[in-house]
């Protein structure tokens, strides 16, 4: 089955599982839900610039 690298080494070591293969092909997307109008959390704060900062980089 396929599984996030993020979660990789931990479902080898808990379920006995072995990586056989490696791809870039699989994505995953994560969503952050807040009924704030203004992000106050500093750890929100830091992962939403990082990820506005990566999907505009290129533009």
């Amino acid at each position: 089955m396929a599984v996030p690298t993020l979660v990789a080494k931990e479902i080898v070591t808990r379920f006995g599982f072995r990586a056989i293969r490696r791809t870039d092909d699989c994505k995953q997307q994560f969503y952050g839900i807040t009924p704030e109008r203004k992000l106050t959390h500093p750890a929100v704060v830091a992962i939403t610039s990082d990820a506005r900062d990566r999907l505009f980089a290129n533009k």
